[in-house]
């Protein structure tokens, strides 16, 4: 039987060490594609409710709840979120937290009713014990306007059509948030369902990728991020 020959096994000893090296270099990037892929999502607009800020066909880069918000914690003011909903439970959990509710929740037509959770995206007005209310197209948070370092179109709806936030101040109970969209004459938002549970927010908006053309898509269009 051949015998091996010490410089066979001495010619063998770089090989192992590149090994070893080639892993040290390849496993931390493999690890950083692995949080890649786990801490970011990217989602599509097709709705004008949050412009100007982000238009119909903006392919947006999404920062997942966990990594955005670790250990709990709550989002800042002003931030770009997109959110689990479910209308008609926002209310009734209002209700049981004791938010007021104007007189407008029954006679308004843009109170959505669905029993089924669809993805919005919206920016952090308010938070746990806040004080919010809507006048025109200010936002006062505990009788002061908030400083708005973003534009926002205008309403030009009557302020009883909205049930939250307008007619009346809203204050925020503690766990949840209050949200608007940048869009003020067309957005579903906290201004007709009431606060979100910090439990329901998905992610952090961070920037957008590019933009697709959506056939069909306007201004008018509805508000659910896909």
């Amino acid at each position: 039987m051949p015998q091996a020959t010490d410089n066979q096994f001495k010619g063998s000893k770089p090989g192992r060490r590149k090994f070893r090296l080639g892993s040290l270099v390849l496993l931390p990037l493999l690890l950083l594609l692995v949080f890649i892929s786990a801490a970011f999502t990217t989602n599509l607009i097709p709705s004008g409710s949050m412009e100007p800020t982000l238009t119909p066909g903006d392919e947006i880069a999404v920062e997942r709840v966990w990594a955005a918000y670790p250990f709990g914690s709550m989002p800042a003011r002003g931030d770009v979120i997109t959110f689990h909903l479910t209308p008609s439970r926002q209310i009734q959990d209002d209700v049981n937290n004791g938010v007021q509710v104007s007189s407008a929740l029954s006679a308004s037509k843009g109170v959505p009713q669905s029993l089924h959770p669809i993805l919005l995206i919206k920016r952090v007005i308010g938070l746990p014990g806040d004080k919010v209310q809507l006048i025109g197209n200010t936002v006062y948070i505990n009788g002061r306007p908030m400083p708005q370092f973003y534009q926002t179109i205008p309403t030009h709806q009557s302020p009883l059509l909205f049930p939250y936030a307008v007619q009346t101040p809203i204050t925020v109970p503690a766990g949840r948030i209050f949200v608007l969209g940048d869009n003020r004459d067309n957005s579903d938002d906290g201004r007709f369902w009431g606060t979100l549970a910090r439990n329901q927010i998905v992610g952090r908006y961070l920037f957008v990728l590019t933009h697709r053309r959506i056939p069909g898509a306007s201004q008018s269009t509805s508000d659910p991020t896909q």
